[in-house]
């Protein structure tokens, strides 16, 4: 049986013992943790939000052959907060909150530790940016070093993230608007001029901050209000779920429709729909609303424009398959970020090679060893880690289509360890698998429904170009995609 509550499982694992184990949430103190009690104050949320700043600060100013230092003991105060997220109750109460909100502030703390541990590895050690030139105000440098380690989208640049809406008149955005344009494309008769590129990704304009600052915290009132107030009013009216609806035996459903009566159908499928919608809305309101919030503040101070802080999600409309679900819809938050990582990992397996670099060989590997640790540097001077510095494959130019799905599978492998460790540290420890397995399926799924497209155009290619060209693909599409996103939950 799953156990949300942290303290529950720590008690279960040998973490906490039964004294330290009382019955006041509010009065627990943790005593047998061995190699925590002395990280307490270092741990602290409040300390962790002052020191890590001045830390990714003291990496991004300090010499790549020295840079190390200060971004180690920035990944130390990381793992310090998250066995502070870990182990600590009432971290609702450090936000002003009820303890009722623990874990949701769990949850979201122990995804926005990794996520900005995963960034600043990206960008201080992979993509290896640099200082900003020391030119103007103290507080123009240090708002230029803000934008260089806060840029998660690398929006305003020539590598920001596929699908992220481009400001309109935004110059950095030639390059990108070319190539794009410019790549080969299909001859479907569907490809008319308005399948362009910013018709595909979408445009942001300029707006004024007071607009965009009462805009977003409206947007966030009304995400926190029916999140937290209104959906359990709803659910308490429509079907009014219980512990009893969620037991293991209730997991399976096929295998018990025999024994089931119509009352027991209809309670169960409505248990089932309230946990989609759940597993997708909950993500979709909590997350934007706290990136709203984090907009607000930051655009509220001055640090940011408004148009530098586009939509989390995309638009749902458009996510009449699978591979657009992801593409179209789900945020691109953390796409450059887990890619980085990606081409990491494929680059020691082999899998990818660098301009340059001599593949296959000890002393390749070794050489780019030292070029993360910062040692070494390249002969053409080019320290980013750009699409275009990269090949795949071994000597073979762009290489085999099925090497970058690889890619694209490391990507999704890295983005399920991401969720899964991340949940395991808020408290769901039984989650780990099926949430590994989730998308592990969801990419099969990608993968099926893209060879399932290439088989129909080129076996019926009549009845494919009538499926592309209107609302009757977009309807199939939606009547194919919705029980592929419910059955995998």
């Amino acid at each position: 049986m799953c156990l949300p509550n942290k303290w529950e499982q720590g008690l279960a694992c040998g973490l906490v013992d039964n004294d330290t184990f009382t019955s006041d949430t509010s009065d627990r103190e943790i005593t047998a943790i061995p190699g925590f009690n002395m990280w307490d104050m270092v741990s602290h949320p409040g300390v962790v939000l002052v020191t890590n700043p001045l830390l990714a600060l003291a990496s991004l100013y300090t010499p790549q052959q020295y840079r190390l230092l200060p971004f180690g003991l920035l990944v130390l105060q990381f793992w310090n907060a998250i066995c502070y997220v870990q182990y600590q109750p009432g971290l609702a109460s450090f936000f002003f909150l009820p303890h009722d909100f623990d874990w949701y502030v769990g949850d979201m703390l122990a995804k926005a530790i990794t996520i900005v541990m995963m960034h600043f590895g990206v960008i201080l050690i992979l993509e290896k940016h640099k200082a900003p030139p020391a030119s103007g105000s103290r507080l123009a440098q240090l708002q230029a070093a803000y934008k260089t380690l806060s840029n998660f989208r690398r929006i305003g640049t020539n590598m920001v993230a596929p699908q992220v809406p481009v400001l309109a008149d935004d110059p950095t955005q030639v390059e990108r608007e070319k190539e794009e344009d410019t790549a080969p494309q299909n001859n479907d008769k569907n490809n008319s001029n308005n399948n362009n590129f910013r018709s595909r990704v979408g445009v942001v304009h300029r707006e004024p901050r007071l607009c965009f600052l009462a805009r977003r915290s409206a947007l966030t009132i009304l995400l926190l209000s029916a999140e937290f107030w209104l959906k359990p009013l709803v659910w308490a009216m429509l079907i009014n779920p219980g512990y009893e609806d969620y037991t293991p035996d209730k997991e399976a459903f096929f295998r018990r429709l025999p024994g089931m009566s119509a009352g027991q159908l209809l309670r169960e499928f409505a248990i089932r729909n309230q946990i989609v919608f759940e597993a997708f809305w909950s993500a979709y309101a909590v997350y934007t609303a706290a990136h709203a919030i984090f907009a607000v503040v930051c655009v509220g101070i001055g640090f940011d424009e408004p148009h530098e802080w586009p939509p989390l999600f995309g638009d749902i409309r458009e996510s009449y398959s699978m591979r657009r679900f992801w593409v179209k819809f789900y945020d691109r938050l953390l796409y450059r970020t887990l890619k980085g990582c990606a081409l990491l990992i494929a680059r020691l397996v082999g899998l990818i090679r660098r301009e340059g670099d001599t593949d296959g060989t000890l002393k390749g590997y070794a050489l780019y060893v030292l070029w993360l640790l910062g040692i070494a540097r390249r002969e053409d001077g080019d320290d980013d880690n750009d699409d275009d510095a990269w090949k795949v494959g071994k000597g073979r130019g762009e290489g085999e289509p099925w090497r970058r799905w690889l890619l694209n599978a490391i990507i999704f492998a890295v983005s399920a360890w991401f969720h899964a460790h991340t949940s395991w540290w808020a408290g769901w420890r039984c989650a780990y698998w099926p949430e590994v397995g989730w998308w592990a399926t969801s990419f099969l799924a990608v993968i099926g429904e893209m060879a399932a497209q290439e088989m129909m155009r080129k076996w019926a290619r009549r009845l494919y170009e009538k499926l592309d060209s209107g609302w009757i693909g977009k309807a199939v599409g939606f009547a194919t995609c919705i029980p592929i996103i419910y059955a995998s939950l």
